[in-house]
């Protein structure tokens, strides 16, 4: 994920729930584990990016 955006700030953190995976983006949500019901592939995430 650093190679394709190496500007990013890039964080983990916990979530609320035991499961929960998201992907946020200045405080907006672009993916959600929870909401999909799997975890998302890295390419997938690249593209969500790039639509930003």
């Amino acid at each position: 994920m650093k190679a394709q955006f190496p500007a990013a700030a890039i964080d983990i953190e916990a979530g609320p729930h035991r499961s929960e995976f998201a992907v946020v983006v200045d405080g907006s949500p672009v993916f959600s584990r929870l909401e999909q019901r799997r975890y998302p592939e890295v390419e997938e995430v690249v593209v969500l990016l790039r639509e930003l």
